[in-house]
């Protein structure tokens, strides 16, 4: 697949590259192919997440959002793990399964050049450090924020001023959600990944992943699965549409598609 010469749009970076790619988990955030301006936010988001230098961890394959497999597995050879601890942490981290005879293809890059490695490892242990602090107050702020900022992006009437609106008061806020929600996947997966090798020697692995798809607490049920639970919240009166629709009314399958 080529891109026309007349578009700069990068449609899909497979065909410049030998890199594995994943979209584990990502696809279920970006489950369309990524219109350009979905393709501007999800590489401001993703800006940080880079471990080689040059290679950022989100790449575009055919129009659709997917992971670079190759850069992690590049880092984590370069720290010193053999390639079959580096795909068995990988696994871990996507919660994925290789096929069987399935190679990653490394990024050539030197050992010599290890520092920046390192300091980009560091950087990113930081931000989601800050990020599980500033966790819960990201979280109450939010609601209030998003009313903000709708006020002004349905009165604002020009171009530059929608600009001024992403500058001033999305960006930042859209950054730091990025951490937030990494720092929970982080916290989510040093638990899940202690149970599921528990589970593993009770049961099959496909059912210990099963079981750890829809992990809840009594109190406190998966956030996917409150869209459905609401409805009979609703039904029984034990909550109003108006809240259903606040609490709910942003999931969908095109939620992180932009226009």
């Amino acid at each position: 697949m080529n891109k026309n010469q007349n578009d700069s749009f990068v449609w899909n970076e497979s065909t410049s590259t030998d890199f594995l790619w994943t979209k584990t988990n990502l696809g279920e955030a970006f489950s369309y192919p990524m219109t350009p301006l979905t393709w501007s936010v999800a590489q401001f988001t993703f800006k940080d997440m880079v471990y080689i230098p040059g290679y950022s961890m989100l790449g575009i394959v055919g129009g659709w959002a997917y992971f670079n497999f190759s850069s992690l597995a590049t880092a984590l050879h370069l720290l010193g793990f053999s390639r079959k601890q580096t795909v068995s942490m990988m696994e871990e981290l996507l919660n994925l399964r290789l096929p069987a005879g399935v190679e990653v293809p490394l990024i050539p890059y030197s050992r010599w050049k290890i520092i920046p490695v390192l300091r980009n490892f560091a950087r990113y242990f930081a931000q989601l450090n800050r990020a599980s602090k500033m966790a819960p107050a990201y979280l109450a702020e939010t609601p209030k924020w998003f009313a903000r900022c709708k006020e002004k992006i349905e009165r604002e009437q020009t171009s530059s001023g929608l600009l001024k609106i992403w500058q001033d008061d999305i960006q930042e806020h859209l950054q730091q959600g990025f951490w937030v929600v990494m720092s929970a996947a982080n916290a989510s997966m040093d638990y899940t990944s202690k149970l599921r090798k528990k589970l593993s020697r009770l049961i099959p692995p496909e059912d210990a992943n099963t079981l750890l798809t829809n992990l809840s607490a009594e109190n406190e049920l998966l956030a996917s699965l409150g869209l459905v639970l609401g409805i009979s919240q609703v039904v029984r009166g034990e909550m109003s549409h108006e809240d259903y629709r606040k609490k709910y009314g942003h999931r969908g399958a095109r939620a992180h598609h932009a226009a």
